[in-house]
């Protein structure tokens, strides 16, 4: 399969870079950059999609300095964008 190129029935394309990813998401055509915060809460949610704040703060890698409200406002922002269901 060509690079970049989507498996079947997969939603998402995404590129990693050392400021965070770039997400194409192929249902509704749109494109979102994320930072290392967003993509990582992403990443867990899409995951675990029940994954509460608490854990998800438990989960957290020190690097991303995360507080619950980092958190909250990194899932609602996804959930608004469409990107979490």
């Amino acid at each position: 399969m060509p690079a970049g190129a989507a498996e079947p029935g997969t939603r998402f394309l995404t590129q990693t870079w050392p400021e965070g990813v770039v997400v194409f998401d192929t249902l509704l055509g749109h494109t979102h950059a994320m930072d290392p915060l967003n993509a990582w809460v992403w990443q867990q949610l899409l995951s675990h999609p029940e994954m509460s704040l608490d854990a998800l703060l438990a989960a957290s890698p020190a690097a991303l300095q995360a507080d619950l409200e980092r958190l909250g406002a990194a899932r609602a922002q996804l959930h608004a964008l469409d990107l979490l269901a």
